[in-house]
């Protein structure tokens, strides 16, 4: 379930150890300014970055932002980043893609999310031997790290575009992306014009014993998908003790869905991570999507927020700031995510954002009550 393990940070990458940049060629595509940021950088190697790249990191002010963290980072011997998330797995293309332009630095992930992502954190704080450096999650599990100050705030030039909407007030953490939710279905089992297009058609008895979800009953996505389709108002808690009458086969985790789709024995997903679809496909699970959902998607807004007393604090800023490139945008496209910045391309196949009937949105300053009020609702219709 990792990328690569975190692991102590290494002794030998101080300044003795370093090897001076061969500097002529980035000289005359970066200019002096980005020049002198740079030429210290020793076995760090040289950014990968030409006279090409400059528009797609961003531009100018951009490049001399990532220059300048990158030298800094070589300086303190910031080798490594460490991330914690959901669905960090999914972003390891992402990753490679940035180590290639930053030799040197590399991104450490591991799969946590909700209490047991909180706990990790609020352990490493209160023991002293911090590990993580960025959380990316969702809005409810932010805003409670956020709450007991565990974020210091983080809003490179990259993300200026960023709408309002996803930006805490305090910059503490900021939206990177959006995860699209859709139906899937086992397409050797269900034929693709007769599969389920939206939630009213999910609750049709013609699919008792043949839904999949992972467990409402507790934190993950489930419980997200509905709280925000509650907030939204199109369905309610009719809809949803007739979803619960459906006799749901329900697994641990999100990725457990996967499974039982491929074998037939739940062939139907309500609401299913694109990520997870796309590589339960690649492996050739017989799998076909729904996207967009009839009655409103559903996109899970992840945040990324730098933690106070991070490791790696400046290679974790040069990270934010590629992420937020027009590069690393593209980068999450590729995976399924959905940049939050205007005229963003969206990820293959699916439409842009701005033309999907989304679930209305959902202050992440409210996730928190919404979520444990949805909680109390479906611990009580799914038990």
């Amino acid at each position: 379930m990792k990328h690569t393990p975190p692991g102590p940070r290494s002794p030998g990458n101080g300044l003795s150890r370093r090897r001076l940049l061969a500097v002529g060629t980035l000289s005359a595509v970066l200019g002096p300014s980005l020049l002198s940021a740079c030429a210290t950088v020793g076995e760090f190697g040289e950014p990968s970055i030409g006279a090409g790249d400059i528009d797609p990191l961003g531009g100018r002010a951009a490049v001399d932002e990532m220059a300048e963290l990158y030298r800094a980072a070589a300086d303190e011997g910031e080798s490594e980043i460490v991330v914690y998330g959901p669905v960090e797995d999914d972003r390891a293309p992402v990753y490679r893609t940035f180590e290639e332009t930053f030799p040197g630095i590399t991104v450490r992930t591991e799969v946590l999310q909700g209490p047991s992502l909180t706990a990790r954190v609020n352990l490493e704080v209160a023991s002293g031997r911090r590990a993580a450096d960025l959380i990316q999650t969702g809005d409810t599990t932010m805003v409670a790290l956020a709450e007991t100050g565990r974020f210091q705030p983080n809003r490179p030039v990259t993300a200026a575009g960023l709408p309002d909407s996803v930006i805490d007030g305090e910059e503490r953490f900021l939206g990177v992306s959006a995860l699209p939710f859709v139906i899937a279905f086992n397409h050797d089992i269900v034929p693709a014009d007769e599969a389920p297009r939206g939630w009213q058609e999910l609750i049709d008895p013609r699919w008792r014993s043949m839904l999949v979800w992972d467990n409402p009953t507790a934190a993950g996505s489930a419980l997200t998908t509905i709280t925000h389709l509650l907030h939204d108002g199109r369905q309610d808690e009719a809809w949803l003790t007739a979803m619960a009458e459906q006799r749901l086969g329900l697994t641990p985790s999100a990725a457990g869905v996967s499974s039982a789709m491929a074998t037939g024995e739940y062939p139907v997903a309500v609401s299913y991570p694109y990520g997870f679809y796309l590589s339960a496909s690649a492996k050739g699970a017989p799998l076909t999507a729904v996207f967009p959902v009839d009655g409103g998607s559903h996109l899970s807004t992840h945040f990324l927020g730098l933690l106070d007393g991070a490791p790696h604090p400046r290679a974790a800023r040069l990270l934010t700031a590629w992420l937020f490139s027009p590069r690393g945008q593209a980068a999450l496209a590729e995976v399924g995510q959905y940049s939050l910045l205007p005229g963003a391309p969206p990820p293959d196949g699916l439409p842009p954002l701005d033309e999907i009937d989304r679930l209305a949105h959902l202050p992440a300053d409210q996730a928190e009550r919404y979520s444990r009020d949805t909680l109390q609702l479906t611990q009580r219709l799914f038990r």
